[in-house]
């Protein structure tokens, strides 16, 4: 009797550790998936002025030059929108918007150098926001998209590549570095 004691109170032993390590395995994945959930209702996409809108943005950028004097620098007026969404009840942080070429294979932090085109807003409220940008195309439909950087509620730092793939990251002490970001304390 002793024995059938023994094992039951081993057997009952093992069943509550392997109940705790998969109560914690449901937690730990429930968390993760809500971080990504929070992270996926960040997106942004591109949208391609009308000839008017790029003709007025173009003639208030080089009002010398539509005034008669050619010797005038051109500067180059936006001829696309951004549009950045948050679908979140709650604002993201230290948003980054690197507009990179559709073309190039970029690692990890790659698009946070100094020749791509950056926008930074330092809250995201739920909603969207508008950004206006050249959008220079090449030969062979060459384009800018939108890579994203942002932090969000929990102080997750995300990178939403040019692709659409959603990965945790760190990015701020770049960003400041490279001038786009000022200090944070």
């Amino acid at each position: 009797m002793n024995t059938i004691l023994n094992v039951a109170q081993i057997a009952t032993g093992v069943a509550a550790v392997i109940s705790i390590f998969f109560t914690m395995y449901v937690y730990r994945s429930q968390k993760l998936d809500n971080q990504v959930a929070i992270a996926m209702n960040i997106s942004s996409w591109n949208i391609e002025m009308s000839q008017s809108e790029q003709e007025e943005l173009a003639n208030k950028a080089n009002p010398d030059f539509f005034n008669g004097n050619d010797n005038v620098e051109w500067h180059n007026a936006p001829n696309c929108h951004n549009t950045t969404m948050n679908n979140n009840s709650f604002p993201v942080y230290n948003l980054i918007i690197a507009f990179v070429p559709n073309y190039f294979d970029l690692n990890d932090t790659d698009s946070l150098s100094q020749k791509y085109q950056h926008f930074y807003y330092e809250v995201l409220t739920p909603g969207k926001t508008m950004t206006d940008f050249v959008n220079d195309h090449s030969m062979g439909n060459g384009s800018l998209v939108p890579e994203l950087y942002f932090t969000d509620n929990n102080n997750i730092q995300w990178h939403r590549s040019k692709n659409g793939t959603l990965k945790k990251t760190t990015y701020i002490d770049k960003a400041v570095n490279l001038g786009i970001i000022l200090k944070h304390s």
